[in-house]
């Protein structure tokens, strides 16, 4: 008897970790027939689905746990397209059914719930001020649903209704939640009704194209001039309101260059645990005929994202000085003032030593808006390294490993919890 347990014993962890390894197996062919039935591309979707078939065939995907299978698909379907709106999710819960033609749109109370997260957070916008020369500032890092927020962008629009210029600042702004979204904001700054963008949906097998709207809730912003801040984090939704305006010639566009994901899609569920968020469409441009995918939105003002700011403001209050000859004495030290501190902006190297394993280093701080993918890490020698543009002064930060948010060592008192400061010279 003793002889006989201690075998089933033994033998115990080879039959789960088979179990196992072929349900990852499993797993792997639910995501490729959900990529090859739905991604918007079908020749580059059977190039996805048969390179996750072919590493799941050479065993690649066992071993796994969940978060792990989840990550490592993501990145070989990426690998396969570049684009960076696929990715995997896993869900420690069993995922409800889905039928399979189950519309994109989460169910109402889904969207209660999304309305409940959003809520808190103010729907996306983050500050509106009033700058020097009487430049109007909007930070915006989420287009959110206009059945929620219509009167936050209305409020937000009266509040700079009377400024000389404007800055919209999306370099923290990571997409949309609904299409009509952008057209909703876009519809204050035309005065006519604009054909801004369309959409072609491979499901449905049909384009539907998005405008402005003659009519908003209060006062439009016309002819004055807009200026765009954006980052390599500005993705998807609001690239699409940058590429929009800078097509129309409607605003200039300050910064980096942008993320480049111009597919939009939606969650498609795989299995029990692993769903897919799968890009069903693609934006087309009714000016260029195409779209910023994998090439993101060019700015007109090239300028690294954490000096976009200053340059916008030092841009705006020069317009203002032209249409507003009176305001000479005043507005010439603001633009003195401005260039001044665009210059005053150091290159500051920032290492992170070891971590040769991880896949992905960021650094998140004060000078990017703690965003944990405005500014990615290269790996040189023994260490992970970045040079960011700062203004002087004292700054705050900490790298993020893999999604892992670590202090940095070589900073003096940091602690395991704390982030970490350095002064700017």
């Amino acid at each position: 008897m003793r002889i006989a347990t201690t075998l089933l014993l033994l033998a115990a962890p080879a039959t789960i970790m088979a179990q196992g390894d072929a349900a990852n197996d499993r797993s792997a062919e639910a995501v490729a027939r959900v990529i090859e039935d739905r991604y918007v591309f079908p020749d580059v979707a059977r190039r996805m689905a048969d390179a996750v078939r072919s590493r799941s065939a050479k065993g690649e995907y066992r071993g796994l746990d969940g978060p792990g299978l989840a990550s490592r698909l993501t990145r070989d379907l990426r690998e396969a397209c570049r684009d960076l709106h696929v990715r995997v999710e896993y869900s420690p819960e069993t995922l409800p059914p889905q039928e399979k033609d189950a519309p994109l749109e989460p169910p109402p109370a889904a969207m209660e719930e999304i309305k409940r997260g959003l809520a808190p957070m103010n729907y996306g916008f983050k500050k509106l001020e009033i700058l020097e020369g009487n430049v109007g500032y909007i930070r915006l890092d989420l287009f959110s649903p206009v059945a929620f927020a219509a009167d936050r962008y209305a409020a937000a629009m009266a509040f700079v209704a009377d400024t000389e210029a404007l800055i919209i600042d999306l370099r923290n702004n990571g997409g949309s939640i609904d299409p009509q979204a952008i057209p909703f904001l876009c519809s204050y700054f035309f005065d006519e009704p604009v054909h801004l963008n369309d959409i072609y949906w491979r499901p449905e097998d049909r384009t539907r194209e998005f405008w402005t709207k003659r009519e908003v809730t209060g006062r439009k912003y016309l002819k004055k001039p807009i200026y765009v801040l954006t980052s390599r984090h500005t993705f998807s939704g609001a690239e699409e309101f940058a590429y929009d305006l800078k097509n129309l010639k409607r605003a200039t566009i300050v910064g980096e260059p942008t993320g480049g994901g111009a597919n939009p899609g939606g969650s498609r569920r795989a299995d029990d645990h692993l769903s897919v968020w799968v890009p069903v469409g693609r934006a087309i441009s009714p000016i260029t005929r195409t779209n910023w995918e994998g090439t993101g939105v060019a700015p007109d003002l090239p300028t690294p994202s954490t000096k976009a700011l200053v340059v916008a403001r030092r841009e705006a209050l020069r317009r203002v000085l032209a249409a507003k000859p009176e305001w000479k004495e005043p507005l010439t030290g603001s633009i003195a003032a401005a260039e001044r501190e665009e210059a005053a902006y150091r290159n500051v190297p920032l290492a992170l030593r070891g971590h040769a394993d991880a896949h992905e280093v960021r650094v998140a701080g004060t000078f990017n808006g703690w965003s944990d993918s405005a500014h990615r890490l290269e790996r040189r020698g023994d260490a992970w390294v970045a040079e960011i543009p700062m203004e002087p002064g004292r700054i705050a930060y900490k790298f993020v490993v893999d999604g892992r948010w670590i202090p940095d060592p070589e900073a003096p008192g940091a602690g395991p919890e704390d982030s970490s400061q350095r002064v700017v010279e």
